[in-house]
């Protein structure tokens, strides 16, 4: 019996089968490659793969899927950081959307979204908001300290006591997480990166690998958390140099490869579901002024020298 989901079929990564993650609430077809199950080595994962309540079904992805999700992640900057397995799972979900939708190689993007430093979006930092309300805290609406005055208390009865507790502990649920909005506090915690699904999709990835969900909303295939949440934006991380100002996506890079300086810094790129790249401290930044006011002196050799 086809679960009342939102999610026709599911492609899982060994992530969120590590986690715990329930994905028969989502979908009834869970599909992977044996190859993800054979990495998993922790025995409390192995024993809840033996006894799941779904069946997950295996499937290998064709050597052109496998082709076309690898000459993807080379033009996006992630192949370096990504498996065989990584890249067969990713293949496996663009094999599965094209078998149950052709019409959704419409929707496939043959080239990721590249957003140049003129184009792209620059965030400025925001503030804390005035209110001071976090997510999942606790904020009393009078600061802490509320002042009742004596001529408005009177007690005339047992029932106005009863009715004032009452009132009393509907008060102190506000602020605090219950299963009525807790779906709402996770969005907010979350910073608006994901939401719940709302509508039925066709074929959608379970990972929480941050290069494999790039690739994906690169490609633009649906991704979910290990809460089945739908990710609209994926963080990764780029490096910027404050000499020439360009973006590279190697980051183990230490010196930039366009002008060779020692002034890369690591800044925040966000990923929309779009495919448009935004990034994030990209102020000035102040650089070291050695060497700028007084003259570095020669070294010198000599056993007693000190360079």
């Amino acid at each position: 019996m086809a679960v009342p989901g939102v999610v026709k079929a599911l492609v899982m990564d060994s992530g969120p089968l590590i986690k715990g993650a329930k994905p028969e609430t989502l979908s009834s077809d869970v599909f992977t490659i044996r190859e993800v199950v054979s990495e998993i080595r922790d025995a409390a994962t192995r024993q809840r793969l033996s006894v799941l309540p779904y069946e997950l079904k295996f499937r290998e992805p064709s050597p052109a899927s496998i082709k076309f999700v690898s000459d993807f992640a080379k033009k996006t900057g992630d192949f370096h950081v990504l498996s065989l397995i990584d890249v067969k799972v990713m293949a496996l979900t663009y094999q599965l959307m094209l078998e149950s939708d052709p019409s959704a190689a419409e929707s496939i993007r043959q080239s990721p979204v590249t957003a140049t430093q003129g184009a792209a979006t620059v965030m400025q930092p925001t503030s804390a908001p005035l209110s001071g309300h976090i997510a999942g805290f606790y904020v009393p609406k009078s600061g802490g300290k509320e002042t009742v005055e004596a001529s408005e208390v009177e007690c005339d009865g047992d029932g106005e006591d009863g009715d004032e507790n009452e009132e009393e502990e509907d008060d102190d649920d506000e602020g605090w997480i219950t299963p009525s909005n807790i779906a709402r506090m996770k969005k907010e915690m979350n910073g608006g990166d994901v939401e719940a699904v709302s509508s039925e999709m066709g074929v959608a990835c379970m990972t929480t690998d941050y290069a494999m969900q790039n690739v994906l909303m690169q490609i633009g295939l649906p991704v979910l958390s290990v809460d089945g949440m739908v990710i609209r934006t994926v963080r990764s991380y780029v490096m910027r140099c404050t000499a020439c100002m360009k973006v590279s996506t190697k980051v183990s890079s230490a010196f930039c490869p366009n002008c060779g300086n020692d002034a890369l810094v690591r800044v925040v790129a966000n990923t929309s579901d779009a495919g448009q790249v935004s990034y994030g401290g990209m102020g000035p930044k102040a650089l070291s002024q050695r060497g700028v006011r007084y003259s570095l002196p020669l070294p010198k050799g000599g056993r007693l020298a000190v360079n």
